[in-house]
């Protein structure tokens, strides 16, 4: 099997998260091959150190060919794809200033902004289903190839996977100007991963910059103390929002608390502490990023205007669908 497609995706998404336009968890890409099959980026693994290996290869009508499992975005992909027969390649990222851009109430105001910026806008629905497909299609239909998804983030589309990117990169780059965003360069991080909790340590000082962290492996897993940045006002201030922003917070965050329990994944304490639970390191390096991640959009968020979070209804649907019982490590 012919990797080379594999490989060029691989070094795009890797860049992509080192340079901070996404989270370990967050976002996927694809590119269509002459033929008609589409490679895509896997789901659950962490994209800051994906293969080639790991891509899931797809026919157009969305067959596996592969034994890897695509993303549970595949169906918007092959969406673009059987409606867009010029796109060659979709690139979907959840970058701070564009996810918090998306996570605005719509109004005037908001509407005259995606004008502005040449941008289509993509309604909410819930990840993976038919009606998100038909909305960024929707969305999609016109020249830019640029869309603000509704409490999600940002995708584009092109010829090429640069096409694709540049636009996403362009676009995060006039929104942070036009609202005057501190938008921070995380430099490199050329470290490989070694599954080692020194190696999640040291990639959360890099990434996330907290001011102290310790992570401790325990009979349910492992377990991460560590001390918030500027942060923790906005957290412990915004605690039921720190999940509700994009599907992604709430399904990795759960329900955090200030009040610890056995099921608690997430407990911001006083002292601008934090404990976070997970079952493996890379589970719990997910949600110290997706925290940092989370309270950074609602610090952007807030400066550009008024937050429409998740609804209770798109909440309840979340765990309809993802068999979300109770918050668990």
């Amino acid at each position: 099997m012919d990797l080379s497609q594999a490989e060029v995706l691989k070094n795009c998404i890797r860049q992509l998260y080192r340079e901070g336009l996404s989270t370990a968890s967050g976002g996927n890409i694809s590119c269509r091959e002459l033929d008609g099959n589409i490679w895509i980026s896997p789901s659950q693994i962490d994209k800051g150190f994906l293969n080639a290996e790991d891509f899931a290869l797809l026919d157009a009508e969305g067959n596996a060919l592969n034994q890897n499992r695509a993303s549970m975005e595949a169906p918007f992909h092959l969406e673009i794809y059987k409606n867009f027969p010029g796109v060659r390649a979709v690139c979907h990222l959840h970058p701070p200033a564009l996810v918090a851009l998306s996570v605005l109430r719509p109004c005037y105001t908001f509407f005259k902004i995606i004008e502005e910026y040449d941008c289509g806008f993509a309604d909410y629905a819930i990840p993976g289903s038919d009606e998100l497909g038909q909305n960024i299609v929707d969305a999609l239909d016109g020249d830019s190839g640029v869309a603000i998804m509704q409490n999600h983030g940002v995708i584009a589309v092109g010829e090429s996977m640069e096409e694709a990117v540049q636009k996403i990169k362009l676009l995060n780059e006039k929104i942070g100007d036009h609202f005057e965003l501190e938008i921070p360069a995380l430099g490199s991080f050329d470290e490989e991963n070694d599954q080692s909790v020194a190696f999640y340590e040291k990639r959360a000082r890099h990434f996330l910059n907290p001011n102290k962290i310790n992570i401790q492996e325990n009979k349910a897993g492992f377990l991460a103390e560590l001390e918030l940045r500027s942060f923790y006002h906005l957290i412990k201030n915004d605690l039921d929002l720190l999940s509700r922003i994009i599907p992604e917070s709430y399904l990795i965050l759960g329900e955090p608390k200030f009040k610890d329990d056995l099921f608690s994944s997430l407990i911001i304490g006083e002292n601008r502490t934090a404990k976070i639970r997970a079952k493996s390191l890379y589970a719990l390096y997910d949600r110290m990023e997706v925290l940092d991640f989370s309270a950074r959009v609602i610090n952007y968020a807030n400066k550009m205007g008024r937050i429409n979070p998740l609804n209770d209804d798109q909440i309840q649907e979340l765990k309809e669908k993802f068999n979300i019982e109770k918050p668990t490590i």
